[in-house]
């Protein structure tokens, strides 16, 4: 899959500090991976979003990625600068793997005697006499970007000299006389809940209360059944980081938002079990990419397989 423009925007622009050493296309919802020398991992969407996961932030323990690959189940491998492998998955985030599939240790192993990644040029982009791409500058964006100055400056000036600076009637007479249309609103597949105010205030409110957690949990039972659900998105509904989101939650003494998480999938899980439905059924109820993946973390949050499971 080729990267869009939003996506190769934000990596052309991580490029250029030359810290990146790999990028990879998701199979699964065409998201772009860039591992780079110091930052860790940044994730790209098809709208140009970046998420970013390092040992600054707390949620990766290593920030020198050299090599990525995808197994045939979608779950992404990489690999550190001292071979040193990981795996990741919206359900269970980031892991040390030392079991790791042959034909992910041959891909992860592939392109290490290559220190920097190239992204594929166009069929008719130029290159130097080396053979690297020399790129040229689309000239509709830039007349785009000129006319919409020229129309914002001949604005200002028409502002500014349309009547006499000195008259009263100008300066007490509002800019805009009606209320300006509003955009109309985009459609999300997230199912946002509304968010007190007292939520997204100071850290210090709600202590005791639990009513950031019970929001949280609300949250995550509206969404868990999308399999591509994360606690990004739970930060991005409550409009904080994942840092605040996991600093509230500790203040309440709460559990992590990927510990709830997983716990809600894992409750209906056994309830539907316990219903008699088939587990290829519920693998997609709770919110799992694969009824192999679903048995695979169901035995390891219980310790039973599912169809074991009483």
């Amino acid at each position: 899959m080729a990267m869009c423009l939003a996506q190769r925007s934000v990596c052309d622009n991580v490029a250029k500090s030359n810290d990146v050493t790999f990028s990879i296309i998701s199979p699964q919802d065409s998201s772009l991976w860039v591992a780079t020398r110091s930052r860790g991992i940044l994730r790209v969407g098809r709208t140009g979003r970046a998420f970013a996961y390092s040992s600054a932030n707390g949620d990766f323990p290593c920030d020198n990625i050299v090599s990525l690959a995808f197994d045939s189940k979608a779950v992404l491998w990489m690999r550190d600068a001292e071979g040193g492998v990981y795996s990741y998955t919206s359900f269970e985030g980031f892991r040390k793997r030392n079991d790791m599939p042959d034909p992910v240790r041959s891909a992860l192993w592939a392109d290490s005697s290559s220190e920097n990644v190239t992204f594929s040029k166009a069929k008719d982009e130029p290159s130097d006499a080396d053979g690297r791409s020399v790129r040229t500058v689309p000239a509709l964006p830039f007349a785009l970007l000129s006319l919409l100055l020229l129309g914002a400056l001949l604005y200002l000036l028409r502002e500014r000299y349309a009547k006499p600076a000195d008259s009263p009637k100008s300066i007490a007479k509002p800019r805009f006389e009606q209320k300006p249309e509003q955009m109309p609103e985009q459609k999300s597949e997230l199912k946002h809940i509304a968010v007190p105010e007292t939520v997204a205030s100071d850290p210090s409110e709600n202590v005791e209360s639990g009513a950031f957690s019970a929001k949280v949990s609300e949250i995550i039972a509206s969404n868990y059944t999308n399999p591509d659900f994360s606690v990004e998105q739970i930060a991005d509904i409550l409009g904080i980081t994942r840092v605040h989101l996991n600093r509230k939650l500790k203040m309440e003494n709460a559990p992590s938002p990927k510990d709830l998480l997983k716990k809600a999938r894992m409750d209906k899980a056994a309830e539907l079990l316990r219903q008699g439905v088939p587990v290829a059924s519920i693998a997609s109820e709770c919110g799992f990419s694969s009824p192999s993946y679903f048995s695979s973390a169901f035995k390891e949050y219980f310790g039973v397989s599912p169809k074991s499971f009483e």
